[in-house]
């Protein structure tokens, strides 16, 4: 039972901490430019996908790196592993697999499964809504 409920949390903190990490990094990101000239831009958001291991996934799905595509990948894209997005998708299929093993799994997991839904539905709004905005065609 210990070993079951250890992994578990692993898991399932494994997911919520990489999805901070990667929201850090791009706040981190967006507060460092707003004290530059808007030109350092895209070189200033580069070094996060070799931060986060991604820049070969990267290189796959995008010619150039540029603000909104580094942004979108490590936030949204769910060719990305890492991304923010992708990191919620893993926590609520894991919630949801983890919600039938016993009773007392049942309702603690069937939470988090809803919550993460809820917060994946959430983040996707807000992206589409952002990339309208912006017009950008991903």
């Amino acid at each position: 039972m210990l070993s079951r409920v250890a992994q578990n949390l692993y898991w399932l903190a494994r997911y919520v901490e990489r999805a901070e990490d990667t929201a850090r990094l791009i706040g981190v990101t967006s507060n460092l430019l707003l004290d530059l000239p808007r030109t350092a831009g895209a070189a200033e958001w580069e070094p996060l996908i070799y931060i986060t291991g991604s820049h070969e996934a990267f290189r796959e799905h995008f010619t150039r790196p540029d603000e909104v595509s580094i942004v979108s990948f490590l936030t949204g894209d769910l060719r990305n592993s890492g991304s923010i997005l992708s990191s919620l998708v893993y926590f609520e299929a894991y919630c949801k697999e983890c919600e039938s093993r016993s009773d007392e799994d049942a309702k603690v997991h069937r939470m988090l499964y809803e919550r993460s839904a809820r917060a994946r539905m959430l983040l996707e709004d807000g992206l589409e809504r952002l990339l309208e905005h912006e017009d950008v065609r991903v």
